[in-house]
């Protein structure tokens, strides 16, 4: 049975004297996008009391479009795609690699002192298989979280056609 104590002299005995090279390859790693988690804000919304007959946000936002151009709007909507694909390609072909490399530096450097070119080593090693095996483990992940959606949307759309369901049926 592993217990927190077992856990953490574990980690002691694998960090002593690499913590520092340890802490430094996960900043810039880090820094770079190579990480395991994300930050959402839960979206917020501001709204001007509509009772004054102030506008909310969302007017405030559908004014100032109204107000670009048509060459401004396809400008904007075309760097926003360049954008997301860059972003897509760059989490494809660099960020998976480095994570596999992080991960491939710290297997090897609970054993003994390993150099920080491992983290790259895996753009050396069959790139495209790495990039294969991780685009097809993202893409499990990806649909198996739209599985999990299903039933709230069967449940939105129940309770959406309930009352039409209802008044149809005699009771």
């Amino acid at each position: 049975m592993w217990t927190c104590s077992l856990l953490k002299t574990n980690a002691k005995q694998a960090l002593r004297g690499r913590y520092w090279r340890c802490f430094w390859i996960c900043l810039v790693l880090g820094l770079v996008g190579v990480g395991g988690s994300s930050a959402s804000t839960g979206g917020s919304r501001y709204t001007m009391d509509t009772v004054t007959g102030s506008d909310t946000a969302y007017d405030r936002v559908a004014n100032y479009l109204d107000s670009l151009s048509y060459q401004m709007l396809m400008t904007i909507l075309i760097v926003a795609v360049l954008a997301a694909v860059i972003s897509l390609l760059w989490s494809i072909f660099g960020a998976a690699p480095l994570e596999v490399g992080r991960d491939r530096y710290f297997m090897e450097s609970r054993q003994a002192l390993s150099p920080a070119a491992t983290v790259t080593s895996v753009f050396r090693t069959p790139y495209m298989n790495v990039v294969k095996v991780q685009f097809l483990k993202n893409l499990k992940i990806f649909v198996g979280t739209l599985f999990l959606w299903f039933p709230v949307f069967i449940g939105i759309i129940a309770t959406r056609w309930s009352p039409i369901y209802w008044r149809k049926t005699p009771t």
